[in-house]
């Protein structure tokens, strides 16, 4: 028996357990400028570019600050 769909739901069901790779990033986050709180989030990035990011971030505020 050739049932196309049940061929088609077969093969989805082929597919869900598959791993899914994530596309790699190509662009270095090593300039904490470029870094966000969300990039922080989803992306988990080394702990140095964290610090960095935050005293880059502190720095900003505190000139902010004294305006």
């Amino acid at each position: 028996m050739d049932n196309p769909f049940l061929r088609q739901f077969m093969k989805m069901r082929e597919n869900l357990h598959k791993k899914q790779e994530k596309p790699k990033e190509t662009k270095t986050m090593s300039d904490p400028t470029g870094i966000t709180i969300a990039h922080i989030i989803e992306n988990k990035p080394p702990t140095k570019e964290v610090i960095d990011y935050f005293k880059l971030r502190c720095e900003q505020l505190n000139e902010e600050a004294l305006k």
